[in-house]
């Protein structure tokens, strides 16, 4: 991982995910470039503890990796976020 925000991130989102392995590094990587963009500033993407919350909360039970697409695309209007996807 390439700081210590994934780091913390993908630990958390193991223990949420455990069947969604595979993905982690992938969701880390693209909620730390999310968090390089002013129009994700409210979705409060430097708080690791609110971006597994998010995720979980959005997943449905469908996996992590649909719980942040759902939260990046509809937390995030009018905007293509489509690069910010897994």
């Amino acid at each position: 991982m390439a700081n210590g925000f994934e780091e913390k991130l993908a630990a958390q989102l193991e223990e949420k995910f455990p069947d969604d392995q595979a993905r982690i590094a992938e969701v880390a990587q693209r909620v730390q470039k999310a968090r390089e963009y002013d129009y994700t500033d409210h979705l409060g993407l430097d708080d690791v503890d609110s971006v597994v919350s998010g995720i979980e909360t959005w997943s449905q039970g469908q996996g992590m990796s649909a719980g942040w697409n759902r939260w990046i695309g509809v937390g995030v209007p009018d905007t293509d976020t489509t690069h910010l996807t897994v």
